[in-house]
């Protein structure tokens, strides 16, 4: 199946969509991600892990094995001011959730455990618009967004030591 979600889900339309044939869409019904701020997605381990913003209370993080959905993670990780997770991405069989100041692993899902707590040591939302991604065994952590100053690019052999990268 592929699932599609609206980023910025202010009006109370639905916010996660899914189809088998590309053609057919589905709304995911589920109580809170009807009306979510849905940031991240990510599939680990047979299941679909959707991130989502929530300003008053901390960011969410559900799972779906395909048939139903469970939440995993609720007010920020414990931290109501982790109001939104930036990206999941996966490296070395681990799930990473990241947050505007945060890394977060987890090898089930379910337990997760902090790895980064201060933004990498730049400025407040340092990881705001981050990617994680993966190549040649080194996660590569890219930060920033458009008209920021904190665009940096940031490589780890094991997702706990991060060394900024320099171009030149």
């Amino acid at each position: 199946s592929l699932y599609v979600a609206n980023a910025a889900n202010y009006d109370d339309d639905q916010a996660l969509w899914k189809t088998a044939d590309g053609l057919s869409w589905q709304p995911i019904t589920t109580t809170g991600l009807m009306t979510a701020y849905l940031t991240a997605m990510s599939v680990f381990s047979d299941h679909l892990y959707v991130a989502a913003g929530d300003f008053s209370a901390g960011a969410v993080i559900w799972r779906s094995n395909g048939l139903t959905w469970e939440t995993v993670i609720t007010g920020g990780f414990g931290i109501t001011q982790n109001t939104s997770i930036e990206n999941l991405g996966i490296f070395d069989n681990q799930l990473y959730a990241i947050t505007r100041r945060q890394i977060w692993r987890s090898a089930n899902g379910v337990d997760w455990t902090q790895v980064v707590s201060d933004g990498l040591g730049n400025p407040p939302h340092s990881l705001s618009g981050a990617k994680l991604i993966t190549f040649n065994d080194n996660a590569f952590l890219f930060t920033g967004s458009l008209g920021q100053d904190n665009n940096k690019v940031y490589r780890s052999a094991n997702g706990s030591e991060w060394d900024l990268i320099t171009f030149e």
